[in-house]
């Protein structure tokens, strides 16, 4: 289905009423939204076009939400409700530089707690996945994007090094969006409501570490983050790439995390993830319109 008749359907659910019911339904469980990047208004994203979402966009999210659903902070979602109404935790990867200023900004105007995951090695630079984009493609080549996770392990320098000599490095683009720095991320811990989580040391894919290399980006960032931001650190990990298996959520238990989420698996269930380490999110690409938000809100639709 073509992407103006997906919108077409999507609004005529939703302007059945159907969706009043089925959130009824979810009344006692939780939605975990995963944003990336949010664009300010008047400005362009040239990366991954899938994690750039405009401002103005993100706002209609945020009011959409809020109008049937209780934004809760990510580490409460285990918690009892206090209303009979679905709740919804907020939380952003990466730690873009676009999502700390206006994503937070729109958050903070509405009272909405919400949970960076910071990969400290990233800090100031530009994503491999961003830097390897080309413009008006949603997402990398399946080839590119495989190799780039699995035989080079989604490190960063390594990747820009392969991309270069194999000719899949785009020349002469605009700047790509940048990952925040530390005095932006400082600003970011201040806002009321912000807490961070890791999303290990320097995003790597986790999956495709020795046992070594993984205990060294999950103890690594998450001794970052508590030396830095100690009153708005949560022991919660965000996997890279959403990519993790059991052994490396048994590390990440045995670093001292309380808890990891995915990228994918939609709503939590009343009764908790059967892991705390395997908690499912929605991740909310670019693209996706208000009435589709409305139907994943509502537990009608699932992915994009």
């Amino acid at each position: 289905m073509n992407r103006g008749l997906k919108h077409l359907a999507e609004a005529a659910i939703v302007g059945s009423g159907v969706t009043r019911l089925t959130r009824y339904a979810h009344r006692s469980r939780v939605l975990v939204l995963a944003y990336h990047n949010i664009v300010p208004n008047g400005e362009t994203a040239d990366g991954d076009w899938n994690l750039h979402l405009p401002q103005r966009e993100f706002a209609l999210h945020l009011d959409t939400i809020g109008g049937t659903h209780d934004v809760v902070p990510l580490a409460s979602i285990f918690d009892p409700p206090t209303r009979a109404r679905p709740r919804v935790a907020i939380t952003f990867d990466d730690a873009y530089a676009g999502a700390l200023d206006a994503g937070l900004r729109e958050l903070e105007r509405r009272g909405m707690p919400s949970t960076i995951f910071v990969a400290p090695g990233l800090l100031g630079r530009v994503t491999w996945w961003d830097a390897l984009a080309r413009p008006g493609e949603a997402g990398l080549p399946e080839i590119v994007r495989n190799h780039a996770l699995e035989q080079l392990a989604g490190k960063g320098d390594g990747v820009v090094r392969w991309a270069k000599t194999s000719g899949h490095l785009p020349a002469g683009l605009n700047p790509r969006p940048r990952v925040a720095r530390l005095e932006e991320l400082k600003d970011a811990a201040s806002i009321r409501g912000v807490t961070l989580g890791s999303h290990t040391w320097s995003h790597a894919n986790l999956r495709a570490l020795t046992p070594d290399e993984v205990r060294g980006e999950l103890t690594s960032s998450l001794e970052w983050l508590h030396a830095w931001f100690p009153e708005t650190t949560i022991p919660w990990l965000s996997y890279p790439y959403g990519l993790w298996s059991e052994s490396v959520s048994e590390l990440a238990a045995e670093a001292g995390y309380a808890a990891a989420v995915r990228v994918e698996g939609g709503w939590v269930a009343s009764g908790g993830a059967p892991s705390p380490y395997t908690i499912p999110r929605l991740n909310v690409p670019c693209g996706m319109s208000v009435n589709g938000l409305s139907l994943r809100l509502a537990g009608i639709a699932a992915g994009r």
